[in-house]
């Protein structure tokens, strides 16, 4: 019963995105005003992704300052919810090319400090760490914002019928992408045995990648094909 309520490990994701579209009025009334979206905006940078990132680093008065926060009790930004608008932002208002160009150099820094700094974390600890792969922290926020911003910027420069008809599509296939990938992955490893460790990781893990992406599509555009389960899926 736990497994039927809850569902796999990823689909925390599906009661997460349920809560914000509860939030969508309020948030509505937010973006009404483009400066209060934005100081909403800078908020929810600071304390849900720059203050968790400064609670990793063993600082002196780290005590001190976890109290502050508590006491601050800072709420309404808290969560998703930033994501939730960033995305709306960046997609609905233009930027201008020097801001752009920031956006790519941050995400580049956030992936490059992400790389070395879990390397040296793990080799460190002995054990993987992930603590930089959180996403509520700000390398995932830029790394994902830049990637964000520059297809956008290919696909307003590329108005074709192809790229359009072809975005559509991968875009409404990806719900159920996300859904099924778990699962592809386990038959890839427990089935097939195409694990990270079959080659070197610099090679193996974009393969893996390649593979899960291309199945979970292809799973995904049968499933938007099924007559009244496609309408679940979308």
């Amino acid at each position: 019963m736990k497994d039927f309520l809850i569902g796999y490990t990823h689909l925390w994701y599906l009661f997460m995105i349920a809560g914000l579209y509860l939030m969508v009025p309020f948030l509505r009334k937010i973006t009404a005003d483009r400066r209060i979206t934005e100081y909403y905006l800078v908020l929810a940078f600071v304390f849900t992704l720059l203050v968790p990132a400064i609670r990793l680093i063993p600082l002196p008065g780290q005590s001190i300052f976890e109290t502050i926060l508590g006491n601050a009790n800072i709420c309404l930004v808290l969560g998703y919810s930033g994501i939730f608008m960033a995305g709306w932002y960046f997609a609905t208002q233009p930027l201008r090319p020097s801001a752009r160009y920031l956006i790519y150099a941050l995400g580049a820094v956030s992936i490059a400090l992400t790389i070395v700094l879990t390397s040296y974390l793990s080799v460190s600890s002995g054990k993987p760490n992930e603590e930089l792969y959180a996403y509520l922290l700000p390398n995932t926020f830029f790394s994902a914002l830049a990637v964000f911003i520059g297809v956008r910027q290919i696909v307003g420069k590329r108005p074709d019928v192809f790229t359009r008809a072809w975005l559509k599509n991968l875009s409404k296939w990806s719900f159920g992408v996300y859904l099924v990938h778990i699962f592809v992955i386990i038959a890839l490893f427990d089935l097939v045995g195409l694990t990270p460790k079959v080659l070197n990781p610099i090679v193996s893990v974009p393969i893996v990648v390649v593979c899960v992406f291309a199945c979970s599509t292809a799973i995904s555009a049968i499933l938007n094909r099924v007559p009244k389960l496609s309408r679940y899926i979308v």
